[in-house]
């Protein structure tokens, strides 16, 4: 169920490796700490922590001091970073306008499945359906189908797309 997996991902950005205090302010002072649903955790070398998965209204992803709003339209792709030392990173987004068909959940939009690290690059995969996809909001991907794969690459110290990457 997604509490199951929302409860082990809380335990595990709060986990006490890597660097993270065991009553991590963020976990502890701030739950919810996913917006929307987790579909995958990854953690690099630094004990960074990403999560992603999808959501479809206007979420604040900064648990903490600050505000770092983002906009859903349908279902849409978030990455968020949460530092070694349990502080707030950034967040990422990917989607556009949903198409009638439907995707890996629910609904229609764009849907996360996977994400890793490698060196200084975050990966994501998952599925789009979408007449406009982009990063950080409306882009020119439009899908072709169903539900076309995606592979993205982002900076993992700044969440933006690294430049060159599928082309």
């Amino acid at each position: 169920s997604n509490f199951a997996f929302v409860a082990a991902a809380v335990s595990f950005l709060a986990s006490g490796t890597s660097g993270w205090a065991g009553d991590d302010a963020v976990a502890v002072d701030y739950p919810p700490v996913i917006q929307g649903v987790a579909n995958a955790v990854a953690i690099d070398t630094a004990g960074n922590r990403y999560v992603t998965g999808s959501f479809s209204a206007t979420e604040d992803f900064n648990p903490g001091v600050g505000v770092d709003e983002k906009v859903g339209v349908g279902n849409t792709v978030f990455v968020t970073r949460f530092n070694a030392d349990g502080s707030y990173g950034w967040t990422q987004t990917f989607g556009g306008i949903a198409n009638v068909n439907g995707g890996i959940g629910s609904g229609n939009g764009a849907f996360s499945a996977g994400i890793a690290v490698s060196g200084t690059t975050v990966y994501v995969t998952g599925d789009f359906n979408n007449s406009n996809a982009g990063i950080g909001g409306s882009g020119t991907l439009t899908s072709s189908g169903f539900a076309d794969a995606f592979v993205l690459a982002l900076d993992s110290s700044t969440g933006a797309a690294v430049i060159g990457f599928g082309s």
